[in-house]
């Protein structure tokens, strides 16, 4: 198109015959739209000739800057300014030189109202890392021109810094006002809310923020973390669904035991309804999780919580309530094992006593659950398999608890487990001679 204007044919008088009707554009005006066009496709050299042949030169500087020659687009720079004095040539001055006077200059130039002065200004006083001036010229600049919806989401983050959170919370609203699908300026809002101890409303505007962006980890994990503190444990259940999806290493046990103790007391969430009612939603979570992580011991502990209550809340009354609550009592008891295998196979166990003490409560978990699951079963061999999964596990536990070196103030400690792990070994030794002797 621009290259038709210098074309012979056709000739002008028919050209002029529908000149009026065409609303054409003038020549340096699609030529402009051109090079803007190449710099968009990267080819920035042959834009430069073009904005240089119309003598845009806020344009060429600008493309002398992209191609590195700062040097040449400084001399073109200074000679325009010989020629007339400009805020925006100032600016680009500024811009090469980093020299805050020639941006000082340019703003009382323009008599106070080049937002592009105190904008420039503001970020050289960010990333020299002054975040109070910063703040100061990005707020000049947009009472000048309030619509840049960027400059208010570099505004929120500077003011974050120097714990301006109403400043920030500010900035950050008018950002996505500007801009709603700007998800870091929503999970940033969500954080400054956060910090001012205003966590339901943080908790929503982080869901604005998932539907600006589905496929950010950062924002799942932190929304998995609001969702707890307020009480809203169906999001919660959403959040650690996506998150296992995303990025399952940034999954945090205690939220995890935090839902599991919301679901099995069934308290109450943030608008008054029972937990009890996620139930199966938690339990389908805790299978997707478990697929995705194998060698957590606290998922595949919470999942045996859940799948013995299950059990519990079954109808005995009929024979499909009896199997669906065989069912998740056995896939419960499996959970519980797989945990207790993997807590006593930690190579803390060595060193750590908070770590040994935890294997072995969680082997004494597993033993009374054999116990409560021996009771249900039918058959003498079952009953005998089942309490002497507890007892093998149980004799482990107590041969690592004895290799275990104690310091002076560890050693009662130690001691008392051994204790404790022998008097529950000899009790299951003592029921399942109880079991062969009556069956």
């Amino acid at each position: 198109l621009v290259d038709g204007f210098a074309e012979e044919e056709p000739k002008a008088v028919d050209r002029l015959r529908y000149f009026y009707c065409s609303n054409l554009p003038p020549r340096w005006l699609i030529a402009r739209d051109l090079a803007k066009q190449l710099i968009q496709l990267g080819v920035v050299k042959s834009a430069l000739d073009i904005f240089s042949d119309l003598q845009l030169w806020d344009d060429v500087i600008e493309c002398l800057q992209m191609l590195g020659r700062h040097g040449e687009a400084e001399r073109l720079v200074r000679d325009r300014l010989a020629v007339h004095e400009t805020p925006a040539l100032l600016c680009c001055l500024g811009d090469l030189t980093k020299d805050p006077e020639h941006y000082t200059h340019a703003w009382e130039l323009s008599s106070r109202r080049s937002a592009r002065a105190q904008r420039s200004l503001g970020l050289l006083y960010l990333r020299q890392g002054k975040y109070k001036e910063c703040v100061e010229h990005l707020q000049l600049s947009l009472s000048v021109n309030s619509l840049q919806e960027k400059l208010w989401f570099t505004l929120g983050c500077a003011a974050m810094n120097i714990d301006d959170l109403p400043l920030a919370a500010q900035a950050f609203h008018r950002s996505v006002t500007l801009e709603y699908d700007h998800f870091e300026a929503w999970n940033n809002l969500a954080s400054v809310h956060i910090r001012m101890k205003q966590k339901a409303k943080a908790h929503k505007i982080l869901q604005e923020s998932l539907r600006c962006n589905f496929e950010k980890w950062q924002i799942w994990h932190n929304f998995m973390l609001v969702s707890t503190d307020v009480g809203e444990f169906a999001d919660l259940i959403q959040a650690v669904h996506r998150l296992a999806d995303l990025n399952p290493k940034q999954l945090d046990n205690e939220v995890l035991k935090i839902l599991t103790d919301a679901i099995v007391g069934n308290i109450p969430d943030a608008r008054g309804t029972l937990a009890g009612r996620l139930l199966v939603k938690a339990l389908k979570m805790f299978g997707h999780v478990s697929a995705k992580i194998t060698t957590n011991e606290v998922v595949w502990q919470q999942y045996s919580r859940l799948q013995f209550l299950k059990a519990e809340q079954g109808t005995p009354d009929t024979d499909e309530g009896k199997s669906e609550a065989q069912s998740a009592r056995e896939k419960g008891l499996q959970s519980l094992q797989k945990a207790q295998r993997l807590c006593s196979q930690d190579n803390n166990l060595k060193h750590c006593v908070e770590a040994l003490k935890r294997a072995t409560d969680l082997t004494l978990e597993l033993a009374d659950a054999c116990e409560r699951a021996a009771k249900h079963q039918t058959t003498t061999t079952v009953v005998v398999q089942t309490l002497s999964s507890g007892k093998l596990a149980v004799r482990g536990m107590v041969a690592i608890v004895k290799k275990f070196t104690p310091s002076d103030e560890q050693q009662q400690q130690v001691e008392d487990m051994v204790l404790v792990l022998e008097d529950r070994l000899a009790q299951i030794t003592e029921n399942i001679q109880i079991a062969k002797a009556s069956g």
